[in-house]
């Protein structure tokens, strides 16, 4: 009996520091340690700080706030954040807990058209600093309304899928164009007239 106790016990000290000084964290599945449930041996988790990516979001030179910043990685990192105000700081967004490996940063705002051409970085074992200068993306559709009676109104509208970017107004006889602004580029919009008065047109 007191053999077998002085094995659990120089198995539960054997298992507790091998497992300190020789199993490091990993960032992928395909990577992680395998084992088994056990009454001797513990599993223990040592916790490491991820990397952080920050920069400034912005238009023209100016700061924009709640636009979508992602960092995508095939390797399994992921991150997200919605520009904001940073106290003290000129920067507007900060990705925390990344793991190292290749990312591609998008960057769009929620509302508007403003968007960035995706960035390809590669995170190893240091922060790192990325600004992005969005574009003003805004495209307009529009076109003419035939055989609107005088006084009678409709209404013109575009939807696209793809961006969830919809858009609405109306148009009174006798005239007859419409335009339909600041719509997100997409190649999926649909156009739709509606009335009291006329059957839905697409």
């Amino acid at each position: 009996m007191q053999m077998i106790m002085w094995y659990r016990l120089f198995c539960q000290i054997f298992c507790h520091h091998f497992f300190i000084l020789m199993v490091q964290t990993k960032y992928r599945w395909s990577e992680a340690e395998k084992i088994g449930p056990s009454g001797i041996c513990n599993k223990n988790i040592n916790v490491v700080d991820g990397l952080m990516l920050s920069g400034k979001v912005s238009y023209d030179g100016n700061p924009l706030y709640n636009v979508d910043i992602e960092a995508y990685s095939d390797d399994g990192g992921w991150g997200f954040e919605t520009s904001r105000r940073i106290f003290g700081s000129t920067d507007n967004y900060r990705i925390r807990g990344l793991a190292p490996g290749n990312y591609e940063v998008t960057a769009e705002a929620k509302q508007d058209c403003y968007s960035a051409i995706p960035q390809k970085i590669i995170m190893n074992d240091k922060d790192i600093s990325l600004d992005i200068e969005l574009s003003n993306t805004c495209a307009s559709i529009f076109g003419t309304i035939h055989n609107l009676d005088v006084s009678q109104t409709v209404y013109i509208s575009a939807i696209s899928q793809s961006t969830k970017n919809y858009k609405k107004v109306s148009v009174t006889g006798p005239a007859n164009a419409y335009s339909l602004s600041n719509l997100k580029p997409a190649s999926d919009y649909i156009i739709t007239l509606t009335s009291p008065d006329y059957p839905k047109h697409y």
